[in-house]
């Protein structure tokens, strides 16, 4: 049995042939339903790929079929559709798109997908051709990341599985022994055959469809064991770290000049050979260290997902960028001394030809009063260009400023006036709806001025998100992006500050995915120019951690706020407001790691640091909250104790911090309890009926949540407790249903 890897425009595999290629020629197969076949481009393991048009659309497609004699119900068919299934679920520009699963006449699967123009990443690297790695490294881990975030690995990473197309764009191929990681564990597929293919063949690069899944040449050591239930998302790092060793030195990771070398080197994870020649690449050494990092024996040891590496490779590309820029800027200054330097040379040997031309003729004075004519002409045409300029540009500032001030004074403050009156909406209008009124207007005042009507757009849509409609500041926000990025460029920095404003509304209605792309395209972009610890470029940073936090990437998130935390602490101080919303995104992530014990040391730092400055009025009560969390997981009566102490110590008067100070101390009773300490128990039920009782003497009014509330079920068969309940019921009776 000889294995032989192919490698074609739409498709990779591996094909299993005994003696010869018959079972490939059997004839052309019958037409899919609803396409017509047009040649075939390519095989792999599992079928072969044709070019085809789509007969309702008439467009041309790539059609995959399973390879003849294979049954419709056997292993290779399932995971046929499978692959299909997976890939379907994948919607991202990187990941091939699938069009239609369906079944020829004798019942085998057939898969419909997008037609990908281009060469596989092993065949433009084979041929010289022009490439940035570094930018087609970065494109495929976002694409696994993105497979990582939904769900899925690949299991097969390699140059041959990836496309480049004549435009550049960068695909990662052929899903078939893609894994659905958050299903359960029992294998759908015969992972654990027989392993007599593993033997009698030379080839380094193969595709195994027996007791090992993957390509020996760039398979991480857990694969290869066949220890399958630690083949996780850092399983496709070491994919990723394997097609980085290519780029960089033009070998994978494991070569052996017989299979059962190969297979030993990638088992036993032996990478000696491949950090050695990343050492002498000459490559940047954060690359080469992140290469390595990624081909890690250990998988904790790795980037725990494709997402983390392309985070890393683009602040790598983005220094190097920079680096550059830097050294273009010098050459540049460089080349203006020099050429200032000629240029002084030769106004010296001109003044000292003139001065014998002068001396010779006896003209000296006339030469040089006709010099000092000159130059004063040529100084009072500069001073009247500039100040020519300078006018113009005070004109068009007063312009700005005056539209601007009209604006307010006739659709915002008019508001104001009496109701009827010139837009007036009488003495009770509020901010809101002065500003609702303005917005029909906004367009069309500032149709010559669009700088101006984008700094309003940025204005009213920061107001609605102040206001709590993040929706309506969402529509403001995306048009003063759009006016900024058409008249200054995407990456100006105003355009850049509307993106991080409105990466926070569409956080805050929850749409986390959208929220991650916006920030993470900001913080690249912010990277570009300026500093790594500038104010600015920590707060994108913060931003791209808090919604991995909201994805429950927790370990991703906790990384990336560590690493701002310390920049905030050492350039801002530990009590601004950014280190403190850093703090705070460090404590969520630590606690969703049950790593609480790690967090209750910050969150005491965070409350005190934040207590009486103006900072989000949710953090103090969210710290709490998890502190008491972590106590009650961990049975620590005395924990929640204290939480609830400290709670009371913060001599918050309003309502809801009566009401929740109840509830710590409703929780404290409860693990007294459990703890089987009556006295502290009850002490602390006492506690939290005197605070219960504060809060509704204080106005508060949910009586249906003080009913339903867990925290407090110590005080639920108390007599006062029953009487607070029905009487806030009878004041404040529940809506009707359906209302």
């Amino acid at each position: 049995m000889v294995d032989a890897t192919l490698s074609y425009p739409d498709f990779h595999g591996t094909v299993t042939a005994a003696g010869g290629s018959a079972a490939w020629d059997a004839g052309p197969p019958a037409d899919p339903p609803g396409y017509e076949l047009l040649g075939e481009v390519g095989r792999g393991g599992m079928g072969v790929v044709f070019r085809a048009r789509d007969l309702a659309l008439n467009r041309e497609v790539a059609v995959k079929l399973l390879r003849p004699g294979t049954g419709p119900g056997s292993t290779a068919a399932a995971r046929f559709v499978e692959e299909a299934q997976v890939t379907g679920q994948l919607q991202h520009p990187g990941i091939p798109a699938v069009y239609q699963v369906g079944a020829l006449p004798d019942g085998r699967p057939f898969l419909a997908m997008k037609l990908i123009q281009g060469r596989t990443l092993d065949e433009l690297l084979k041929a010289g051709a022009p490439l940035d790695p570094l930018r087609v490294f970065e494109a495929i881990c976002h694409a696994v990341g993105y497979a990582h975030a939904h769900g899925v690995i690949h299991r097969d990473l390699k140059p041959h599985n990836v496309m480049v197309g004549a435009f550049g764009e960068v695909q990662v191929m052929d899903w078939g022994l893609a894994k659905r990681i958050r299903d359960d564990d029992a294998p759908r597929h015969a992972e654990h055959q027989s392993d007599d293919s593993l033997r009698g063949t030379g080839y380094s690069e193969l595709t195994q469809h027996g007791s090992v899944l993957g390509t020996l040449a760039y398979m991480p050591p857990e694969q290869a064991a066949g220890d399958h239930a630690r083949v996780g998302p850092p399983a496709d790092v070491f994919g990723l770290g394997a097609i980085l060793c290519v780029l960089l030195t033009g070998t994978p990771p494991h070569v052996g000049e017989t299979l059962e070398s190969l297979y030993a080197a990638a088992a036993g994870g032996d990478t000696t050979d491949a950090f050695a020649r990343l050492d002498g690449c000459g490559a940047d050494p954060a690359v080469v260290a992140l290469g390595k990092r990624c081909l890690a024996f250990d998988p904790a040891a790795r980037p725990p997902t494709g997402d983390a590496v392309a985070t890393e490779i683009a602040a790598i590309r983005a220094a190097a960028d920079d680096r550059a820029k830097r050294a273009e800027v010098d050459r540049a200054a460089a080349a203006v001394r020099a050429g200032e330097g000629a240029k002084r040379r030769r106004l010296i040997q001109w003044a000292a030809a003139a001065v014998m031309v002068v001396l010779a003729v006896g003209v000296t004075v006339s030469l040089w009063q006709a010099k000092v004519a000159r130059r004063e002409a040529f100084d009072a045409e500069t001073a009247r260009a500039n100040a020519e300029a300078a006018g113009r540009a005070t004109d068009q500032k007063r312009a700005e400023a005056e539209a601007v001030v009209t604006f307010l004074e006739e659709r915002v403050f008019a508001a104001a006036r009496p109701k009827g009156r010139a837009g007036g909406l009488g003495k009770d209008v509020t901010l809101r709806d002065a500003i609702t009124a303005c917005l029909p207007a906004l367009s069309d005042e500032f149709a010559d001025q669009p700088l101006v009507e984008a700094r309003l757009r940025h204005t009213v849509g920061n107001t609605f998100w102040y206001l709590r409609e993040a929706a309506t500041a969402v529509r403001h926000l995306e048009r003063a992006g759009t006016l900024y990025a058409e008249r200054l460029g995407p990456d100006d920095p105003l355009a850049l500050e509307v993106a991080s404003d409105l990466s926070n509304c569409l956080f805050d209605l929850g749409r986390h995915a959208d929220a991650l792309a916006l920030r993470m395209r900001t913080l690249a972009a912010r990277t570009l120019v300026l500093p790594a610890d500038h104010p600015a470029t920590l707060v994108s940073r913060i931003g791209v951690a808090n919604s991995l936090a909201a994805l429950d990437r927790h370990a991703e998130a906790v990384a990336l706020q560590e690493d701002a935390l310390g920049r905030c602490r050492r350039v801002l101080g530990p009590d601004h407001e950014d280190t403190l919303n850093s703090l705070w995104g460090v404590v969520v992530s630590l606690v969703e790691l049950n790593r609480g014990a790690e967090a209750i040391p910050l969150i005491d730092e965070c409350v005190s640091g934040a207590a009486g400055k103006s900072v989000d009025p949710r953090m103090i009560p969210s710290l709490m909250v998890l502190r008491l969390r972590h106590f009650q997981r961990a049975a620590d009566p005395a924990g929640c104790r204290s939480t609830a102490v400290m709670w009371e110590k913060l001599d918050r008067p309003d309502a809801d911090s009566l009401y929740d100070a109840a509830c710590h101390r409703a929780v404290a009773a409860a693990m007294f309890a459990r703890a089987n300490q009556p006295t502290d128990a009850t002490a602390d039920a006492d506690r939290a009926m005197e605070w219960l009782r504060k809060a509704v003497q204080a106005g508060y009014t949910a009586a249906a949540h003080v009913a339903q509330d867990t925290d407090l079920d110590p005080l639920r068969g108390e007599p006062e407790f029953q009487a607070i309940v029905a009487e806030l019921t009878k004041k404040f009776p529940p809506p009707p249903k359906g209302k």
